[in-house]
């Protein structure tokens, strides 16, 4: 997840830190009072010298006493989201999307979710971006953006590329789950099992079985 962020000569500017997160439903340290573990990279000789870049966060669960009502809440529906909430789900509670937290992790998991094609073209949107970054960083230098306009300028620049690559890729996307829908149907009506479905569409088990309650 860190160092496949760049390609062979681009700028480590672009490199963003990667933390590993690792809730725990059993003692980790020993030590009752404290639930909450951030570890870093640092010198061996020298603590207060760390690498920075990649972190890792341990949450025990069995230390975590809630302070309030609220911290009771939240703990509790993020217990819920890790529960409930796998590759593919659809049906999400309006309880969890209500948490920005919460709503913000249910999209990083339809990445994760994504097919190899969705994910090659996912990837694709993000070189193309590094591209016009490196271009944009490359002007600031030589400065042909300068003064109060800069922030305004590379603003605007990303919030076009970024729609205009956006649109494509989802627009890509929803079409070639319309095509492995519709393939899906046909291969339902002969007679196909899931497994071998999924095999030539993509598609998982709960998005095939929609489709035959669909068609019944």
């Amino acid at each position: 997840a860190f160092s496949h962020q760049i390609g062979k000569g681009e700028a480590y500017d672009f490199l963003a830190p990667v933390y590993s997160l690792n809730i725990i439903n059993q003692s980790f340290s020993r030590q009752s009072e404290v639930w909450y573990h951030h570890y870093r990279l640092s010198h061996q000789s020298l603590p207060d010298n760390y690498m920075p870049g990649i972190e890792f966060v341990l949450i025990e669960l069995p230390n975590f006493i809630p302070a309030n009502h609220t911290e009771l809440k939240i703990t509790a529906l993020w217990l819920r989201f890790l529960k409930e909430i796998k590759d593919g789900t659809i049906m999400i509670s309006q309880e969890l999307m209500d948490v920005p937290e919460i709503a913000e992790a249910i999209e990083v998991l339809k990445v994760t979710s994504y097919t190899k094609a969705e994910l090659d073209k996912y990837d694709k949107y993000w070189d193309i971006l590094r591209t016009q970054q490196t271009f944009i960083n490359d002007a600031l230098k030589k400065g042909k953006i300068e003064g109060e306009r800069d922030g305004e300028i590379r603003g605007e620049i990303r919030g076009e590329i970024r729609g205009e690559i956006r649109g494509k890729i989802e627009g890509e996307i929803e079409g070639e789950e319309k095509t492995n829908k519709k393939t899906a149907q046909k291969l339902i009506l002969r007679g196909f099992s899931n497994e071998d479905i999924a095999d030539i569409t993509g598609l998982d088990n709960d998005q095939i079985n929609r489709l035959r309650e669909e068609m019944n």
